[in-house]
């Protein structure tokens, strides 16, 4: 939550006071300025917020799977540590990595698709 709430801050705080400016001379009302102003300058900003939030998500929910959980990745990495068991433990590392490169992957294909004038 908050690298993407420091995000979107930001990426409102980029908005161009000139765009602004000119939306409200045309008449334009605060939505119409969030709309056509603030929403696409802070795009950017969010879906960096949002790539940064996943892989904080995924190593988060893997250490509150060993305060509280009874089964999960966490766990079984724990399980696997405690019967010395390595190659376990790096198979489960292995898929918590490919969890976080698919997810993050999925970040940026949806920037693109949202976003096809700038590149991630």
């Amino acid at each position: 939550f908050f690298p993407m709430m420091v995000a979107l801050v930001e990426g409102y705080a980029a908005t161009s006071a000139e765009i602004s400016q000119m939306l409200a001379a045309m008449g334009a009302g605060r939505w119409r300025i969030f709309w056509l102003a603030r929403l696409p300058s802070a795009m950017p900003y969010f879906f960096a917020g949002l790539r940064i939030s996943i892989t904080y998500a995924v190593v988060g929910a893997i250490f509150a799977e060993y305060a509280g959980a009874a089964k999960g990745l966490g766990i079984y990495m724990l399980s696997a540590k405690n019967n010395f068991r390595p190659d376990l433990v790096l198979a489960a590392v292995a898929v918590s990595s490919a969890l976080t490169l698919a997810l993050f992957g999925l970040a940026v294909l949806v920037q693109r698709l949202a976003m096809p004038w700038e590149r991630a």
